[in-house]
């Protein structure tokens, strides 16, 4: 009898240990699930944060963006005044970057008379290949576009012509001629720019003037 009662009751410790086991089962997944439930929280949470954080920080860079626009009007008016002499002029109208800082950031900054610059729309098919474009490919664009059609920029312009937006530094849409000033036009097209004939340049004063602002990367231009 006592082996009987000794294995019944070993009997009884092993469902015991069973049924234990299975109330276990429930409370262990339960814990998994809500484990699981707070770290896709808290990882929403942080990528939430960092979203908040990015935004934060463009919108600051922004509002500086637009203080510095502002700053630089009367120092565009000033340039406009000079060009009358170029060579007492204080502030070159050629693209050559000015540095400073504004509020959390360094700024680069640089004024370019656009009629120093290539008139996609307009430049003779001489000033295009000085420049390093296919004349003959922008030639054809032209023609294919309705008159006085135009892209509403220099880079959706590129896009239809399938061409590297590389050169579009020295590119612009918003001349009124398409010959080049000499006396504003970048330090990197002046050799070739000189080599033009004398009714491919333009002697006049800079009417519009583009403004590029770059805070370290990036580059945002704006007519004047």
């Amino acid at each position: 009898m006592k082996l009987t009662i000794a294995q019944f009751q070993c009997t009884n410790v092993r469902l015991r240990n069973s049924r234990k086991g299975i109330v276990l089962v429930p409370v262990i997944v339960a814990a998994i699930l809500i484990t699981g439930v707070v770290t896709l929280v808290q990882s929403r949470s942080m990528a939430r944060v960092t979203v908040l954080g990015h935004l934060s920080a463009e919108l600051h860079r922004q509002i500086e963006s637009d203080a510095v626009h502002a700053l630089l009007a009367p120092v565009v008016s000033r340039a406009f005044v000079e060009s009358v002499d170029t060579r007492s002029a204080s502030i070159r109208l050629d693209g050559t970057p000015i540095t400073f800082e504004f509020g959390q950031h360094k700024w680069h900054v640089s004024l370019q008379d656009v009629e120093g610059l290539v008139d996609i729309y307009l430049a003779d098919p001489r000033v295009l290949q000085a420049a390093g474009l296919d004349a003959v490919q922008v030639d054809v664009f032209r023609r294919s576009l309705p008159e006085g059609k135009r892209f509403a920029t220099v880079e959706q312009t590129f896009a239809h012509l399938d061409m590297t937006a590389g050169a579009a530094e020295f590119v612009t849409q918003s001349a009124l001629s398409g010959r080049i000033n000499l006396e504003t036009v970048p330090s990197g097209l002046a050799g070739w720019a000189k080599q033009l004939p004398r009714n491919l340049i333009l002697f006049s004063q800079p009417t519009t003037v583009r403004v590029g602002v770059r805070p370290g990367t990036g580059i945002e231009a704006q007519n004047f």
